[in-house]
């Protein structure tokens, strides 16, 4: 069986993703699971919860998630069942490696046969560099934290 192509829509400049994006962009960007065949429901894998839920209304299943509610990038640990899940998948749906450095390597290793849908490349999808200033600075103001 050969390997299906990955979802690399554009190059991805720096900054973070002001406006998420929109719905119709998830909506065209899964239109490559038309492709799939349609006697076997497709597994897909989000990385977090909100991309579940976006993906779930497009794709009329509920896909895995690998960062469960409550959890954080910052602290993820790939445990065996995520791993399992990377490799069984048939589309992975996230950020990209830019905003998910810590799903590059697992994708890139794991989920092999699994087309990647990098949704920071999408079109339609605006990206602004990181805020600073205000509630972003550190600030002190005499009790003890920055």
């Amino acid at each position: 069986m050969a390997t299906p192509p990955t979802v690399n829509i554009s190059s991805l400049p720096c900054g973070k993703v002001n406006s998420f994006m929109s719905f119709r962009t998830l909506i065209v960007a899964l239109s490559i699971l038309m492709a799939m065949p349609a006697h076997a429901e497709p597994k897909i894998v989000t990385s977090f919860p909100l991309l579940q839920s976006l993906t779930a209304a497009v794709a009329g299943n509920l896909p895995e998630t690998l960062v469960k509610g409550g959890g954080s990038p910052h602290t993820y640990a790939m445990r065996p069942s995520d791993a399992r899940a990377l490799e069984q998948a048939d589309l992975v749906v996230w950020i990209g490696p830019g905003y998910e450095s810590f799903l590059e390597r697992p994708v890139a290793a794991l989920a092999g046969r699994a087309r990647s849908l990098v949704l920071a490349r999408a079109p339609g999808v605006t990206t602004r560099n990181a805020r600073s200033g205000g509630v972003w600075d550190t600030h002190d103001h005499g009790h003890g934290h920055s």
